[in-house]
């Protein structure tokens, strides 16, 4: 896809950033997924969530940084009323900012950025199309502590708050790789995806 290329060219940015003698920081994060949005938190609340993020600062002695994550998550769950097995996988890609203040316990940062996020969901309810998938976006907020463990290696803890829907009114949805339209009589793909993240991250800084 277009975006994980664009990942991958903060990977290749990385190493040209480094000679430069700017700071940049790659760490892999786990965390725990929080729905606060109610069909998808009755469904799919409390979801691990696991991916890598470069934070790349943009100048030398500046606190402003550039960052680049993608997070994957996979969660079983069933279906509201029927009861149902349902399964939904999420790929999320965000790019922002980041401001870094030096503290007495280390890094603390807020950041502001976008995310799209794609949803794949597989349904076995006679009311929903079996395998739809779509995609959103939005604008996510990040804040946290890094917390420096000797050797180049650092911890974050941090939290992050997104705001994303998926889908539309338009009772269109991708099926299995094709266009359908979505009978009268079938709900149609829709989802609040915004979330609440709690997690903490291991990385090395350059």
């Amino acid at each position: 896809m277009r975006i994980i290329s664009l990942f991958y060219g903060w990977l290749l940015s990385l190493f040209c950033i480094t000679a430069w003698g700017r700071d940049v920081l790659v760490e892999f994060k786990g965390a725990c997924f929080f729905a606060p949005g109610s069909t998808f938190k009755d469904i799919y609340n409390k979801a691990p969530i696991f991916g890598p993020e470069i934070t790349i600062q943009l100048l030398e002695r500046c606190p402003w940084y550039a960052f680049g994550s993608l997070d994957f998550l996979n969660k079983h769950g069933h279906s509201l009323g029927l009861e149902t097995m349902t399964k939904a996988k999420i790929m999320s890609w965000a790019f922002g900012f980041k401001c870094l203040a030096h503290s007495l316990f280390g890094d603390a940062y807020f950041g502001v950025g976008i995310q799209k996020d794609y949803l794949k969901t597989k349904n076995y309810s006679p009311d929903v199309i079996p395998c739809t998938s779509d995609s959103g976006l939005g604008a996510i907020i990040k804040c946290g502590l890094i917390c420096d463990l000797g050797y180049d290696l650092f911890i974050d803890y941090f939290a992050d708050f997104s705001f994303v829907r998926v889908g539309s009114n338009q009772g269109v949805a991708q099926c299995c790789n094709s266009d359908v339209i979505i009978p009268p009589t079938v709900v149609p793909l829709k989802a609040d995806l915004a979330s609440i993240i709690f997690g903490i991250g291991l990385g090395c800084r350059f």
